[in-house]
């Protein structure tokens, strides 16, 4: 049986495709540690975007980054697997993780 694509508003004038055969979720990460000023946005979107996750990263004001991912359960898998370390740069000391309503983004944002 061949399955419909679903198609999302993503945001006004841009729509991401999806078949219903690709579960999708979607999981807020907390990095914490040597987290800003060392790439860890950038790379962390680099990487979001070779796993075909869409979301965002962004600084909190503690100086912990806050990632909001959404793709499939394996590349989510792999993704928190990457964060745990990250770029180069950074020294993470811990990454939360907890399961959230799934949105519509068209790529992988750095805010």
């Amino acid at each position: 049986m061949r399955r419909r694509p679903l198609k999302i508003r993503a945001s006004p004038g841009k729509v991401l495709s999806i078949t219903d055969s690709e579960p999708r979720v979607a999981r807020l990460y907390t990095a914490t540690g040597r987290v800003q000023g060392v790439w860890f946005r950038d790379s962390t979107r680099r990487r979001a975007e070779q796993l075909g996750i869409t979301g965002y990263a962004t600084n909190l004001a503690n100086g912990d980054v806050e990632v909001l991912a959404c793709g499939s359960p394996e590349a989510l898998e792999s993704l928190h697997e990457w964060l745990q370390t990250g770029p180069p740069l950074a020294k993470v000391s811990e990454v939360t993780e907890r399961t959230v309503e799934v949105r519509a983004f068209s790529t992988f944002e750095i805010a």
